[in-house]
């Protein structure tokens, strides 16, 4: 049996990539920094290894052992070198063979007028500088022969960027709509199912994946269809739309602005990727229900107050 140890496999990017390995038959580990983390990771089937990632002689011992280690993490910039130079230390001393994957994504490319794709230069916004240690990062990945994945905006489930950039302001606003970016914005979107059916994909393929960057999305959408296809499947009638320009002290909201068309080609030529999900606007409806019914508190349990701060 094929193992596959994920960095971020309780979040969702990564919890998706597990549930994809694991129905196809490979033993996934991931870390779980608290014990709800590893009671989350049992009940997927995931073997967690209670442990911080700076506690690397709890975890590289399985780590040294897998085939394939994927960093799907939200790990700060030393966390995430801390994880290459362990992966490094892997392949020189335990495990030659061991196949690694990184999560980049489209922000590395900066600010692009034209069509990005996996040999457009990153074109970094003033403010954006930040960015420049993931660029570092992916490229080091590259270096030792790992596959780079560069995901569009998620979409599907609970937690992702579209539903809480787009469907929860909507849900919340009463009739407007406030956010980041402006009335031309292009997304390029990818179902958190299509996204983690390419990690398996290249896992799959290493010889082909080896050393390659690929940009991973299904649809190109605007911003303004999202938020008007939202509220009408809402049945609100929106009185306003509120782009705001970005924050130059908040580098995020420079990210949220953001306008991408892109091609993705490579990853369908090269690992036969082929999307499957709806996009965002053509179904609304499934994809509002299941952020909706996502959110919703159980009534049938008593709520306690808590002492202390839950994250």
């Amino acid at each position: 049996m094929s193992r596959v140890f994920i960095f971020g496999g309780t979040g969702f990017i990564g919890s998706g990539i597990a549930e994809e390995f694991i129905s196809h038959g490979y033993k996934v580990f991931s870390l779980a920094r608290s014990e709800e983390k590893e009671i989350q990771l049992e009940k997927n089937e995931i073997t967690g290894i209670r442990a911080d990632i700076q506690e690397t002689s709890k975890w590289y011992p399985i780590a040294s052992t897998c085939d394939i280690i994927i960093d799907a993490s939200t790990f700060n910039h030393m966390d995430q070198l801390l994880v290459l130079e362990q992966i490094k230390k892997i392949k020189s001393h335990d495990n030659p063979n061991l196949f690694a994957i990184y999560t980049g994504g489209l922000w590395t490319f900066g600010e692009h007028d034209q069509v990005v794709n996996e040999h457009s230069k990153p074109c970094i916004p003033l403010g954006f500088e930040f960015i420049n240690h993931r660029i570092s990062i992916q490229n080091e990945y590259m270096k030792i022969g790992a596959c780079v994945m560069s995901p569009g905006a998620l979409y599907g489930m609970s937690g992702s960027y579209v539903a809480q950039l787009y469907f929860k302001p909507i849900l919340e606003g009463k009739g407007t709509y406030t956010g980041y970016g402006d009335k031309d914005q292009w997304l390029v979107t990818v179902h958190r199912q299509d996204l983690a059916r390419a990690y398996r994909l290249a896992a799959e393929n290493p010889s082909v994946a080896k050393g390659q960057l690929f940009i991973v999305f299904s649809h190109q959408e605007k911003v303004i269809d999202i938020i008007q296809a939202a509220a009408t499947n809402e049945q609100i009638l929106l009185k306003g739309i509120h782009f705001l320009p970005p924050d130059q002290k908040d580098n995020y909201t420079i990210g949220l602005g953001l306008s991408y068309r892109a091609d993705c080609s490579k990853i369908r030529n090269l690992l036969k990727w082929y999307p499957v999900m709806p996009s965002v606007v053509s179904d609304i409806s499934r994809y509002m229900k299941s952020y909706k019914a996502s959110n919703k508190k159980d009534s049938s349990k008593k709520q306690v107050p808590l002492s202390v701060p839950q994250n």
